[in-house]
């Protein structure tokens, strides 16, 4: 039920789907996911995050693209979504005013022409 909470309130900053995700996260706790699943995942988070940190100079003979796709409600906060821009100096950056730490879910319209418009 913790993690539930965390999680609408990350999808669904404005309360305006909170029927939906807590609906959505019910039965996804209940009935699809077992505590080792989420127990596996946690892991294998931590493990990323400690052991892999790109920087800049990482993809500068890279020749692609990048996109960030933010919001200014994240709860990542400004000092982080400051630091992702920084390590991708290059990226293309769309900011969203108060979609959440998900904008493909709360605005994911927007969300998929930006990335449709981006990819063509």
């Amino acid at each position: 039920m913790l993690l539930s909470k965390a999680l609408i309130t990350t999808l669904s900053p404005t309360g305006t789907a909170e029927a939906f995700w807590r609906e959505y996260l019910t039965d996804l706790f209940s009935s699809r996911l077992t505590r080792a699943d989420l127990v596996t995942n946690f892991r294998n988070q931590y493990d990323y995050h400690r052991r892999f940190h790109f920087r800049p100079e990482d993809l500068r003979n890279w020749p692609g693209r990048i996109l960030i796709v933010e919001s200014d409600t994240d709860i990542i906060g400004p000092h982080r979504r400051q630091v992702l821009r920084q390590t991708y100096p290059s990226a293309q950056v769309r900011t969203y005013h108060n979609a959440g730490h998900a904008p493909m879910f709360t605005r994911s319209s927007e969300y998929l022409a930006i990335v449709t418009q981006f990819l063509t």
